[in-house]
């Protein structure tokens, strides 16, 4: 149903592009200064980068079977949009979208890779929407069927999402595992373990929350307004 209702919002907001989706591998870029890469080593894989705007930089590395990868940059005048995402194992669905300007879907302070939306083991969704501006977030997640998703529509926040173990979940297609409405905003969900659920809200400006649930069965949110 996920990915259904995600290729739906492709052909709203994409009107005049044409997704191909018999294509392994397709990239669109409008206008600009644009650089995206795709490398993709395995079978059944998919991978698709559009571009509009300025100076924006996409990057997709697929290995292993059976993944999908999507990466959707829009943004206006001065967009410097940034976006890397990478899947190791097999079955992964990974999508990010960021319609605004200056935003940054890179690797979160500390990590050794530089990927934005990095995801390896079996059967994980990964879902990044940014709409505002100036936003910095990241998702990683080992191990088996997690689900991760980040929703932001305000300015200036950073938010990460960490999962191993399996069946972990942030969030879900309604509310977003990070909520972000606000501006200037700090969030961090780590989950290790199995069958944990986290959820992040923050709906005025200057918040920061962190969540980390090591164990298994365990629930947690945080909603500041």
């Amino acid at each position: 149903m996920k990915k259904l209702l995600t290729k739906a919002a492709f052909l709203l907001f994409l009107p005049l592009c044409v997704l191909a989706q018999q294509s392994p591998e397709n990239t669109d870029n409008f206008g600009g200064s644009h650089e995206a890469y795709i490398k993709q080593t395995g079978n059944s894989l998919t991978a698709e980068i559009i571009q509009e705007g300025l100076n924006q930089l996409s990057l997709i590395e697929q290995v292993g079977d059976g993944s999908l990868a999507y990466i959707n940059q829009l943004g206006n005048s001065h967009s410097d949009n940034a976006a890397t995402l990478q899947q190791n194992g097999e079955g992964h669905f990974a999508d990010i979208h960021q319609y605004g300007n200056y935003n940054k879907a890179l690797s979160w302070p500390g990590q050794q890779e530089d990927w934005g939306l990095i995801q390896s083991g079996k059967n994980h969704e990964g879902f990044l929407y940014q709409l505002g501006n100036n936003n910095e977030h990241a998702i990683s997640q080992a191990g088996s069927h997690h689900y991760a998703d980040i929703w932001v529509t305000g300015d200036h926040n950073k938010g990460f999402i960490g999962q191993t173990g399996s069946d972990n979940r942030t969030g879900d297609l309604s509310t977003g595992g990070i909520r972000q409405d606000g501006n200037h905003n700090h969030a961090i969900i780590l989950q290790n373990g199995n069958h944990n659920k986290a959820y992040s809200g923050q709906f005025s400006d200057h918040n920061s929350s962190s969540i980390l649930q090591q164990g298994n069965h365990n629930r947690a949110s945080v909603v500041q307004q």
